[in-house]
This record gives C-alpha cells, structure tokens and sequence, in this order.
C-alpha cells in the first residue's frame, strides 16, 4: 500500500482500505484504481473529497457536494465537469434512465456529449445557481452577469468565449441571450426558466409584458396525464420556479421555439386576455416563452382560466 495510504489507515483504523487508497490519491494527485472498483478516478487537485455507493468508491470535487457526490461515484472531472470514465451513461441504479432535465441538477450534467454538457451546465448556473456560485453581486434586473464571472468557474474550466457564443448561436430553443457592453465586456443570460425568487430580478426587465394589444389571446401549458388530474382542479403552480411556463402554440406549429416539451401529454390551454384583464400577469420571454408568475402570491394560475385541454396525440377533448 502507499505509504500516505498506511498513514491514513493508521490513523483510522475502520476507515475502509478503498478510502485510504482513494485519500492519498487525492494527495498526490494521480490516478488510480482502488482495490474493489472497476474504473479509475482522475484527481487534479487536493481539493477533492470521497463518495461510496455501493461498493464503489468515488473523488469528487468539495465545491460540487452534496448534489453530485453520490451519482459522481467512479466518475473523472474532464473540463471541470463530470463524465463516467468507462463510457456510462448515467443511468440510476435502476438502470432507467431520468427524465432529462439535466439543468435541474445543482451538480452538471451526466451527458456524455460536451456540447450537451456544455449547455446543461450553462443553464443551470445562469436558471438556479446565480446565488450559490457567488455570482449575485454582477447579476443585473434582466438576469445578465458577465461572461468572464462564468467561465471563471471550475466548472467552465478549459470553456473559451468562441464555445459559448458558438453555443448560443446553435441553440435552436433560444435558452441564452448574449450582450456585449459599451465598456467591451459580454454578459450572458438564461432567457426563461429561473428558480430565483424575490427582487434579485426584475419581470418586466427579463421579458415584455403582454397587454391586450400584444397579439398573444391564448397560451397552451403541457403536462402529463397523471399531472392533469390535479391541474383541472388546482390550476398551474410555477411549481420551484418563477414562473409557469407556456407556449403559443403546440410542438412543431409555425414558429414554436420553446415553452412545451417534447414528451408531454396533455395541452392546457390558458385564456391569457381574461386573465390580464382580471390582474393575472403574463409575460413573453426573448424565445417566445409565455411566463406567468401566477395571481397575486399563489404562484398558480387559477383554473378558472382554462379554456380547453385535449391529448396532445389524437385530440382527444379532456373534461375541465
């Protein structure tokens, strides 16, 4: 055994043999294969902690604890984010895999395609993690920090300017806005899909507010089948984030950038005129997103709003 090894074996003597392996590779910042694990870890730095699961042991960066450290088991940090080193594809234990929203987690991306990655990271700091990753004291009202704050970031390390504005010029959903500042500096922001709450943003500064004589009379939310169930009844809750989420029109009409995903069921179609009229705010993002924070504090958006619902495949009408 290394000897840094024996010393940290020493010192606790229940510590498993794969920890001790597993510390002063953290140490002496090599790579190595600990005695029950079937891949390799890669560690960088000494700024590297251990994770289990199973009989698997696992470095992970301390800044990236708690979200990712027990699906980062047996992963390698590449370009500071997180990819199996024996092609995985990050599926759970089950084997199944989730439901894809991988800007929902507060660790990165599991994909193994850098530009998903790239993305997913992106979003995620830009939507959720402004406050945790220190960012908030160059966070502007429309949601803007400055580029060189981002990539400072371990995550983004080895990411240039060009990759990210090659990124958003790609991205077909329109998620980031870039802005080059007067004084030569680029900001860039997520254009909807925030989980910040309160004054640290400003709606009006984010999207346009719509009026009777913005165009847009209806919006449609899509959900699933089971969700329904509780929508008909209750309405749509922003849920976690600052806003429900609409589109102008299905997946795949006319001009539909974003605002509905791919996979669901059931169309939820909201009367935005009356709505405004009776003090519900709607907004539409840069993408083309319709957002509303919902009435009044409830976050919800009552169900006495509804117009329709159908399911998306066939047309089947639903009863409100």
């Amino acid at each position: 055994m290394d000897a840094r090894a024996s010393t940290a074996r020493a010192a606790d003597p229940n510590r498993p043999l794969t920890d001790a392996v597993a510390l002063a590779a953290t140490r002496d910042r090599r790579r190595i294969v600990a005695p029950d694990m079937s891949r390799s870890v890669v560690c960088g730095s000494p700024g590297y902690s251990i994770c289990r699961s199973r009989n698997r042991t696992g470095i992970v960066k301390k800044s990236e604890e708690p979200a990712r450290s027990m699906r980062a088991c047996g992963a390698r940090a590449v370009g500071g984010m997180t990819t199996p080193t024996d092609g995985g594809s990050g599926r759970g234990r089950s084997g199944g895999r989730g439901r894809g929203r991988g800007d929902r987690s507060r660790g990165g991306s599991r994909s193994s395609d850098p530009k998903v990655r790239l993305s997913k990271n992106l979003s995620q700091i830009l939507r959720h993690g402004v406050v945790d990753e220190g960012l908030v004291d160059c966070l502007d009202a429309e949601g803007f920090v400055p580029l060189a704050r981002v990539l400072a970031l371990p995550r983004f390390r080895g990411i240039g300017a060009d990759e990210i504005r090659a990124l958003v010029a790609a991205d077909r959903k329109g998620r980031f806005e870039l802005r080059d500042r007067t004084d030569g500096t680029v900001h860039v922001r997520a254009t909807q899909g925030h989980t910040l709450r309160g004054d640290v943003l400003d709606d009006d500064a984010v999207a346009t507010r719509l009026t009777r004589t913005s165009g847009i009379r209806e919006a449609v939310h899509g959900t699933s089948m089971r969700a329904w169930e509780r929508i008909r009844t209750h309405g749509l809750s922003r849920m976690r984030r600052r806003h429900v989420h609409m589109a102008t029109g299905l997946p795949g009409d006319g001009e539909v950038r974003s605002g509905m995903r791919n996979d669901c069921e059931v169309a939820v179609w909201v009367d935005v005129e009356r709505g405004m009229a009776e003090g519900v705010p709607f907004y539409v993002s840069a993408n083309g997103v319709v957002l509303s924070p919902g009435e009044g504090d409830s976050g919800i958006v009552p169900a006495r709003l509804f117009l329709r619902a159908h399911r998306i495949r066939g047309g089947e009408e639903l009863p409100l």
